[in-house]
């Protein structure tokens, strides 16, 4: 019987050490607004410490797209002539993605 009781508490022991040790992670949020990203660029490495298709270097936050997500400049920015995108009241002032 005193080696089931000893047994227990040594595992009782080992379960409350591995509790302590073992703690919650939790990443920061991060919100993409694709300002930066060229007009029909693929965002490639944008967010993951490279560029664009174009060569525009983003933020390292670790985030890669494929190359079948694009950036879009809205007209509105001045450039009718390389800027293709008419949208309005976006999240951010000038850049959407097209993830088609």
């Amino acid at each position: 019987m005193e080696k089931v009781v000893k047994s227990k508490n040594m595992l009782i022991g080992f379960m409350l050490a591995a509790s302590l040790v073992a703690g919650n992670s939790y990443a920061a949020k991060v919100v993409l607004n694709f300002e930066g990203i060229g007009n029909f660029a693929a965002v490639n490495d944008f967010y993951n410490f490279g560029v664009d298709s174009e060569g525009n270097t983003g933020t390292d936050y670790g985030i890669s797209f494929s190359n079948s997500a694009f950036g879009i400049i809205d007209t509105d920015l001045g450039n009718p002539g390389t800027n293709s995108g008419y949208f309005a009241n976006g999240p951010s002032p000038h850049t959407r993605p097209d993830l088609s």
